[in-house]
């Protein structure tokens, strides 16, 4: 139970990551940009 609790945490850190980077990419028009930031941000993440 507690493995499917860190995956849907883990999920939805992911998913808030790929809602900040497309904000990014929408205000900014800085696509490739936001990618990185988004990529950064997961491999942070899969560290913790």
């Amino acid at each position: 139970m507690a493995d499917i609790r860190q995956r849907d945490a883990l999920f939805l850190q992911m998913d808030h990551q790929l809602k900040q980077a497309l904000i990014c990419t929408q205000q900014d028009k800085q696509g490739p940009l936001a990618l990185l930031r988004y990529t950064d941000n997961a491999v942070g993440i899969e560290e913790n």
